[in-house]
């Protein structure tokens, strides 16, 4: 599935950006293609990869900046990941009536998924991979769960708690963790476990989570954050 094109990106020596007391800062003056940075990643060469709001992706190796924007189904960039076979992964803010809310880059091309091909939504706002190396992608529509093959939704009626899914993590042990517009949902593979605020959560809208050392979810909220 999905569209493929040959990666055609431009590659420019990356500025020397600006230091404030302590912080480095890097703009489009230096090589970035927009201002807006949504997401950031790190590949295994040690190069970061910054997801951009209006450019695109962009590769920094600390020496140069590499832009990738023909082929991808948006160019409002939201989420990036390193899959464990080496692909990039990006999600996108795309055309709803596109749906190409997903693109991978491996081996020098670009393939980018859409509606046509089973993806939910042409918005993906987190994407994470579980153990089996199967991806999970947060959007507004639903949990997603895609095998490289076929895409999956769970939504509320599979027992999600709301299916505006803003972020999401996954355990040691493939547990996926997913927060929405109303509350935290937790799948185990077979059942949904939910959390709002009758199990003591203080605000159901839950913009992002993280799981500590111990596989504990850290998640924040509109009024602070628990665990």
């Amino acid at each position: 599935p999905g569209q493929k094109t040959p990666a055609q990106a431009i590659t420019k020596p990356a500025g020397p950006g600006h230091w404030r007391d302590s912080w480095h800062s890097l703009g489009i003056a230096d090589g970035l293609p927009d201002p807006t940075i949504t997401d950031i990643a790190q590949d295994s060469a040690g190069a970061l990869w910054f997801a951009t709001f209006g450019g695109g992706v962009a590769r920094h190796t600390g020496q140069e900046i590499t832009v990738y924007q023909q082929g991808l189904g948006s160019n409002k960039i939201t989420a990036v990941l390193q899959g464990r076979d080496g692909a990039m992964w990006f999600g996108a803010e795309a055309d709803p009536a596109e749906g190409k809310g997903l693109s991978s880059l491996i081996d020098g091309v670009i393939t980018t998924y859409s509606a046509a091909d089973g993806l939910p939504s042409g918005y993906v706002r987190k994407i994470a991979e579980d153990i089996n190396g199967d991806l999970w992608l947060a959007t507004p529509v639903g949990l997603c769960r895609f095998d490289g093959q076929r895409f999956t939704l769970f939504t509320t009626a599979d027992g999600l708690v709301n299916n505006d899914v803003f972020h999401l993590s996954i355990n040691s042990q493939g547990g996926v963790w997913a927060a929405t517009r109303g509350g935290l949902s937790y799948y185990d593979g077979y059942h949904f476990a939910n959390y709002t605020t009758a199990d003591g959560l203080q605000n159901l809208s839950i913009e992002s989570i993280v799981l500590d050392g111990d596989d504990r979810p850290w998640v924040g909220t509109h009024n602070g954050t628990a665990h």
